[in-house]
């Protein structure tokens, strides 16, 4: 066996081994925390098993369930006082509507007059209105021109209303 071949069997051996001590040296700091929740680790296709990781997915999964019974509750809220809001005029539905099922995500005065057919000072006073009822919000884009678009609410009123 030559210099080089001796070299490059010597490097191919310890590799791997270098390069995981290079690691584990690296992440000393974060990995006391982590090996001190060790409760098992087995080499052979590798296993590991931690004792707190279990207790914090079992309280996410409670938490995740009192969020879900919070929404579920705000929901139903939501759904009570949905009663005189949802009294809307023709054409407070005709706009609604015409925003909820463009293909665009905020709607221009113009764009909606056009697809209601309505006149923009109408299309706009109605706009008004609409947000006054909770059911639209009015925004810029990047160019400074306002455009608005239906709120959950505004999109119930549509739902319910057809």
């Amino acid at each position: 066996m030559d210099c080089l071949t001796f070299v490059s069997n010597l490097i191919d051996a310890t590799a791997w081994p270098i390069a995981a001590i290079t690691i584990v040296f690296m992440l000393r700091g974060q990995l006391g925390p982590v090996l001190e929740n060790l409760r098992k680790l087995k080499a052979g296709s590798f296993e590991a098993e931690f004792e707190k990781l279990e207790e914090i997915a079992e309280a996410a999964k409670e938490k995740a369930e009192v969020v879900a019974q919070k929404f579920d509750e705000q929901d139903d809220e939501e759904e009570d006082s949905l009663g005189s809001q949802l009294d809307l005029s023709e054409n407070e539905k005709l706009v609604l509507e015409a925003m909820t099922q463009s293909q665009y995500a905020m709607r221009s005065v113009t764009g909606v007059s056009k697809q209601t057919k309505l006149q923009k000072s109408e299309v706009n006073t109605i706009y008004t209105e609409l947000i006054g009822k909770g059911m639209l919000m009015q925004t810029t884009n990047k160019d400074g021109k306002l455009r608005w678009y239906p709120t959950n609410l505004g999109r119930k009123a549509v739902s319910g209303a057809s």
